[in-house]
């Protein structure tokens, strides 16, 4: 029963989104995923690539992570932004990071992005 009592909710994210990262960071090659439901109708899908684009700046390749989906960069702010608030709930720079405004600004940057990929601006 101890061991249950160390596994929190908390814990248990941070483990997944440490696990994910890590499992990207590591890996030579992307897996074949399969396209998402909006891609196989052929319709055009704002968030299609934003696994290539993550797995581009996991191994440093800007250009591609851009190419791929710049989604990308905001997921990856939002998986560190994450890691730190569960890894650290007592400290300043969580509270400052624990703000509404930043959820939204961060929310903002991700449907722009998607918007304008979705009309071919991007």
């Amino acid at each position: 029963m101890t061991c249950f009592r160390f596994l929190t909710a908390r814990r248990v994210e941070l483990g997944m989104i440490l696990g994910l990262l890590a499992y990207v960071a590591a890996t030579d090659s992307l897996i074949d995923l399969p396209l998402c439901w909006s891609r196989t109708l052929g319709l055009p899908c704002p968030t299609c690539g934003t696994t290539r684009s993550l797995w581009h700046l996991l191994h440093g390749d800007l250009p591609g992570a851009w190419a791929s989906n710049p989604i990308g960069y905001v997921a990856l702010l939002v998986l560190v932004r994450r890691v730190v608030v569960i890894s650290s709930p007592d400290r300043t720079a969580v509270r400052i990071l624990e703000r509404r405004w930043l959820d939204y600004g961060l929310l903002a940057s991700y449907l722009a992005f998607g918007l304008s990929r979705l009309i071919g601006i991007v």
